[in-house]
């Protein structure tokens, strides 16, 4: 139950909420990507129109501009005007009437007849170009009792002394244009206004409020109208297909994130309950190494008196020198009992200052021993200067002998091993090196774990409790190994100052 509930609160952890989060996000960006496009869309329609307006504009004030001209010469002959205004007025269709005024503001002559004598000067635009002699457009949406709504431009006739003779008038129909603007871009609601906002021309009329930001405004270039275009939010612009995808991708993503993190999780707990187990098994292990401490020593006792009683019965200088390492392997084998509970519960050890190279000349002759039981060629090197660590003695004997004994066992038809001891940078190295068939790679990871063990005899703890007594020490135990090329071991320990 625990563990099913774990496992949905991971995967809510994980997967869910992530999903959740990166759909949030992932879609108010499509949405943001898509309102961007919507409204490059919208630039994009009042570019064409703001071209169009501003082409038209700039066509009729040049066209005015020459009637201004040829007018300085025609002004006295009304017929000739009109006629010239006539063809004019022709070339296009967009234009609904052309005229002309004079310097004091009444139309003189023109295509329509309904204007003719009115007086115009009133009107801003025709004031304005007074002032500034240049053509000018006017700023109002006019409709006078026609069928159709038109703007003006206007344009001054000049004398010689450059002085305002006359004026030409052109008549730009609106809903002509809205027309054209109407079939072009069918689905947008356009505006152009002048500087008091007021409209001049518009398609497909929508309600434009001051704060609404929905419309793209772009000032045209003749005159100072502007043409407003309004976003069309009914345009198909958001990228479901991007969307899907993207959520496919994550959901994917997500899944494979939750196995690996599943993984994971699973192999620090198959580790975890691996370390427990081995605590257990040493647990187990102390508690009987406990148990049969005392029952082993009792024996011990009863051989080590006897031994004493051989020492005094026969005293050959070589029986002693036998009978002394007797003496002493007994007196470790009592020490490796009494220590043996350290494979569950380590204890406190009496540690001293001791020589390493005493402890490895007092285990020579048991080397030589078992070398020559299988016929190997042992070479012992030992330097001149003492090499002192913090330590006990039986131990790092035990240690030394251990290693050795599995180079010997590895070298069954014989070889050569070579233990050396020496003095590098602050520290007692110890290099055990045989020529048997080594160790595979695989192997070398799992040597120093408990009750691992490729001999079928073994216990599996002999390098597990080498390196427990090395680690007492603050040394280290490195193993280097190349199947059928031998093996070496390198024993270091921080060396002490001499007392």
């Amino acid at each position: 139950m625990f563990k099913n509930k774990q496992n949905i609160i991971l995967y809510i952890g994980i997967v869910v909420l992530p999903l959740l989060i990166f759909c949030f996000i992932y879609f108010i960006q499509l949405e943001k990507k898509a309102s961007s496009s919507l409204k490059e869309k919208a630039e994009w329609v009042g570019s064409i129109h703001h071209q169009s307006l501003d082409q038209v504009i700039k066509e009729t004030k040049n066209n005015l501009e020459v009637l201004a001209l040829s007018g300085t010469s025609l002004q006295n002959d009304e017929q000739k005007m009109k006629d010239l205004l006539a063809r004019a007025k022709n070339t296009d269709p967009r234009y609904a009437g052309m005229y002309w005024l004079n310097a004091e503001g009444y139309v003189i002559t023109g295509t329509n007849e309904n204007l003719i004598h009115k007086h115009l000067m009133d009107q801003t635009h025709i004031e304005t170009v007074l002032l500034t002699k240049k053509p000018v457009i006017s700023d109002k949406r006019v409709n006078e009792q026609e069928n159709f709504n038109y703007f003006s431009i206007s344009a001054p006739i000049l004398d010689k002394e450059n002085n305002v003779s006359g004026f030409v008038m052109a008549k730009i129909r609106i809903d002509y244009m809205e027309n054209v603007m109407s079939i072009l871009t069918p689905d947008y609601s356009i505006r152009v206004e002048n500087k008091e906002n007021e409209s001049i021309l518009e398609i497909n009329p929508e309600n434009k409020q001051p704060e609404d930001n929905n419309w793209v405004i772009i000032p045209l270039d003749e005159g100072s109208w502007h043409l407003h275009v309004k976003v069309n939010p009914n345009m198909e612009t958001f990228d479901y297909k991007s969307f899907i995808s993207g959520l496919i991708y994550a959901v994917i993503v997500a899944h494979v994130l939750f196995l690996i993190v599943k993984y994971l999780l699973l192999s620090r707990e198959t580790k975890r309950q691996k370390e427990l187990n081995e605590a257990q098994k040493l647990e187990v292990v102390g508690t009987l190494a406990a148990s049969t401490a005392h029952e082993i020593k009792n024996p011990l006792t009863g051989i080590k008196g006897l031994i004493q009683l051989l020492e005094e019965k026969y005293t050959d200088e070589k029986d002693q020198l036998y009978f002394s390492v007797i003496m002493k392997e007994i007196e470790r084998i009592d020490g490796i009992v009494s220590e043996f509970i350290v494979l569950g519960k380590p204890t406190a050890q009496k540690l001293a200052t001791i020589d390493t190279r005493t402890a490895l000349n007092d285990l020579q002759p048991l080397l030589e021993s078992e070398a020559s039981l299988y016929d190997v060629t042992l070479t012992v090197l030992v330097h001149d200067d003492p090499v002192l660590i913090i330590g006990s003695s039986d131990q790092i004997k035990q240690v030394i002998l251990n290693i050795a004994k599995n180079g010997f066992e590895a070298m069954p038809d014989g070889g050569e091993l070579m233990i050396e001891l020496s003095n590098q940078s602050g520290n007692a190295i110890i290099t055990i090196t045989d020529t048997g068939y080594g160790i595979t790679e695989e192997n070398l990871k799992n040597v120093f774990d408990p009750f691992y063990s490729s001999k079928e005899s073994g216990t599996g703890l002999g390098l597990y409790v080498c390196r427990r007594i090395v680690e007492q020490f603050h040394g280290s135990i490195h193993l280097t190994s190349k199947k059928n090329h031998g093996t070496q071991a390198i024993i270091t320990i921080p060396t002490a100052s001499e007392p």
